[in-house]
């Protein structure tokens, strides 16, 4: 790993363990208006995708109204279904405590990025927060994380951006940052574009920077 100063950090399936939230509601717009086109699988294997990717396998005149109803879907499945991942409240407080840079480079959108670092009390720990809504093309695009870059004022070479999926991967590559995945779920491609590094979950992630004891 290069000399990291800061952490980048995507937060659906990476610091929240809000798959079941999202998935939920993209089982119900795949149910009301996909056809049956695509399977559970290949549904499962589109998690973290941008959603205006998402959108483009319906027909143009329906996007926004599947939008609408995926979105409400998820506000009222979010409170009771999104959960924090074991360890990283702890892992963020020892990593901030080591004086490291810490950002959230989501896909999310900016109302739910705010719902769930409120409900988990971390809206303080971290220094750039780049949503969906704050750049023209969410992951794999380059542009979140060098949105986050500019805001910290750090370098590439300085920087590790940790997700969950591919599109966090590809968009480090294109970024030219260090990229680690956190499998929490057990499903990242093994046959695609591999990480710099890969850990099951955050105690594992944590042996990079020898605190692993602590959480």
């Amino acid at each position: 790993m290069r000399d990291s100063k800061a952490i980048l950090f995507d937060m659906d399936g990476t610091l929240l363990d809000s798959r079941r939230s999202v998935m939920e509601a993209v089982y119900y717009v795949m149910s009301e208006y996909g056809e049956g086109r695509f399977s559970q699988e290949e549904v499962n294997a589109r998690f973290g995708e941008p959603m205006d990717r998402f959108l483009m396998l319906f027909p143009e005149e329906k996007r926004a109204q599947i939008f609408e109803e995926y979105v409400e879907v998820v506000r009222s499945n979010h409170d009771r279904l999104v959960k924090l991942f074991p360890g990283v409240r702890e892992s963020l407080d020892l990593l901030r405590n080591e004086d490291y840079v810490l950002a959230l480079v989501t896909n999310n959108g900016r109302e739910f990025v705010g719902k769930g670092l409120r409900k988990f009390g971390l809206e303080n720990y971290f220094d750039s927060i780049v949503t969906l809504d704050d750049v023209r093309a969410g992951k794999p695009s380059p542009e979140p994380i060098r949105k986050a870059l500019g805001e910290l004022g750090v370098k590439e070479s300085q920087t590790l951006m940790v997700g969950d999926s591919i599109y966090d991967v590809l968009a480090a590559l294109a970024a030219d940052v260090d990229s680690a995945v956190l499998d929490w779920y057990g499903v990242y491609p093994d046959n695609g574009v591999q990480p710099d590094h890969y850990f099951h979950d955050v105690k594992e992630f944590m042996k990079l920077f020898s605190l692993e004891k602590a959480v």
